[in-house]
């Protein structure tokens, strides 16, 4: 895994070395030659089809289970948000790389880096491939990072866009073995569960996505604001 981000970060950092690509970006997505490069804003919703994952965490004395404990590490809800750029090789293929961020509604906050690959299929629809590896979060100490996420996109219009995503999710195992002046054998631990999430939704994207990204930045910034400012005074 650690290769795969590796090879994700020197792919985007020699297209952001050619400065050549960034001339006269565009806002509304086109082929070339009527737009040679674009920015990326896109604001999205989906749902999962496949079943959330879950942590088991496992409690034994000597060689009997004591107690299982089990719950959801990920829901099916999930609003995702896209910031990037595509360079329009020619008439019919772009190539870029979004930053995107993926709140999935109850759980976590997580994002990393993708590169994309469009396939113009008429000036106004195209078709996306994506894929790219998490590599932060808040609230997700109960997931592994650095897995992979990827998924391909339909654009029918120049701003709204159907999407499948696929989502590799991986829970971080640990195991906890201690004795008593007994000689008690306690063991406390948690295997690794992976789980492979595909998902189903909607994006806005040109001037939508870059509107619903602003408000959602905002948002955020007074949350942070209120919650310093509510720590400051206790």
């Amino acid at each position: 895994m650690k290769n795969h981000v590796a090879g994700l970060g020197l792919v985007i950092g020699t297209f952001l070395a050619s400065s050549s690509l960034f001339a006269q970006p565009c806002l509304t997505a086109k082929p070339a030659p009527a737009c040679r490069s674009c920015f990326i804003t896109e604001l999205g919703y989906g749902y999962k089809i496949t079943s959330p994952l879950k942590r088991t965490n496992i409690e034994t004395v000597g060689n009997s289970v004591t107690n299982v404990y089990e719950w959801e590490v990920g829901g099916r809800h999930y609003l995702t948000s896209e910031l990037g750029y595509l360079y329009n090789l020619n008439a019919q293929y772009g190539l870029g790389f979004t930053h995107f961020t993926r709140w999935d509604i109850g759980h976590n906050l997580r994002g990393g880096m993708k590169l994309r690959m469009r396939r113009w299929l008429n000036p106004k629809t195209s078709l996306d491939l994506s894929g790219g590896t998490i590599l932060w979060g808040i609230d997700d100490s109960d997931l592994k990072r650095s897995t992979f996420i990827g998924g391909a996109s339909v654009t029918f219009s120049d701003w709204e866009a159907v999407n499948v995503m696929v989502e590799v999710l991986e829970t971080q195992s640990f195991d906890n073995l201690y004795f008593s002046d007994d000689g008690t054998r306690y063991r406390n631990f948690s295997p690794r569960r992976r789980n492979v999430g595909v998902y189903l939704g909607y994006k806005l994207s040109s001037k939508p996505g870059l509107v619903g990204n602003a408000a959602a930045l905002v948002t955020f910034g007074v949350a942070v604001a209120i919650i310093l400012a509510s720590i400051q005074s206790d």
